[in-house]
C-alpha cells in the first residue's frame, strides 16, 4: 500500500465517522431534524374526516352575480353590502365544523379591484353558504374573486 492509498482511507473514515456521528445525535433527539429550523408539530386528528376534495368552486363578479361555478346556488348567491357577499352552494352544509376548508382568490389583476383581501366565514343561519368579505386600506371594497370549497 502506497501513502496515496492510506491518505484517502483516512479521509474516507473520518468522514464515515462524522456522518455516523450526525445519524447519533438525531437519533438522541428523538424528532426528525428540520430543515427550517422550526420543532416539528405534534400529529393532530380532527373528529371530522376532510378528505380534500374540491366539493364546490364559484368565480363571483364584483356585483355579486355568479360568473362561473360547480355546484353554486346562483338564485341565492348575492352581494349583501359593500365587499360584503352571500356564496351559496347546492352540496349541504359548508360550515366550518363539518370538516369544510374554504378558501378566497380576489381576482384583482382584471375584472376586480387592486389592493384587495378577502376573508371568508360561516354564513350565519345559511349552512349552506359562505359569507364572503374583500376590503382593502381603506375599508370594505368590491372586487371579483374566485372561492374554493374542500370537504
Amino acid at each position: 500500500m502506497n501513502l496515496k492509498h492510506i491518505q484517502r482511507y483516512i479521509v474516507l473514515g473520518a468522514a464515515l465517522l462524522a456522518l455516523g456521528s450526525i445519524g447519533a445525535v438525531n437519533a438522541a433527539s428523538g424528532a426528525p431534524a428540520p430543515e427550517n429550523g422550526v420543532a416539528v408539530a405534534p400529529t393532530v386528528k380532527f373528529k371530522v374526516v376532510s378528505r380534500g376534495i374540491m366539493a364546490e368552486t364559484a368565480a363571483i363578479n364584483a356585483d355579486g352575480t355568479v360568473g362561473s361555478c360547480y355546484n353554486c346556488n346562483p338564485a341565492t348567491t348575492t352581494r349583501l353590502g359593500t365587499g360584503t357577499y352571500q356564496v351559496a352552494f347546492k352540496g349541504g352544509s359548508v360550515a366550518m365544523k363539518k370538516g369544510v376548508a374554504r378558501w378566497v382568490q380576489p381576482d384583482t389583476l382584471t375584472a376586480g379591484n387592486t389592493q384587495v383581501w378577502c376573508d371568508t366565514a360561516d354564513r350565519a343561519g345559511v349552512a349552506a353558504a359562505v359569507w364572503v368579505n374583500c376590503q382593502n386600506h381603506s375599508g370594505p371594497a368590491d372586487t371579483a374573486f374566485f372561492l374554493f370549497v374542500t370537504k
